[in-house]
């Protein structure tokens, strides 16, 4: 998936994996990685309720395209990796 995100913006990305995870499992760990390295990630979290995980990004460089990785392990023991392109783009709002 592809997304747009400006400079001075810190906006919340989400991963759904009900699509992912079985009857009676549930996400177990979640950690966000981005590739190139520089901007924050913060709040990281995940909702077994409703199987989403989410993290902020704020601190981008514009015309510079990012990878946002979510690896999740499950409480049984399936791993899986979702990304999200970030484009980061000067825009007026």
């Amino acid at each position: 998936m592809w997304v747009l995100q400006s400079p001075n913006e810190t906006l919340d990305w989400h991963q759904d994996w009900s699509d992912f995870i079985g009857a009676g499992d549930g996400v177990a760990s979640s950690v966000w990685s981005i590739s190139p390295e520089g901007p924050t990630m913060s709040g990281e979290a995940f909702d077994n309720s409703i199987q989403t995980s989410t993290v902020f990004l704020s601190g981008l460089t514009g015309g510079v395209t990012y990878q946002l990785r979510n690896h999740i392990t499950t409480n049984f023991g399936r791993t899986a990796v979702r990304e999200i392109v970030v484009r980061c783009n000067n825009r007026q709002l």
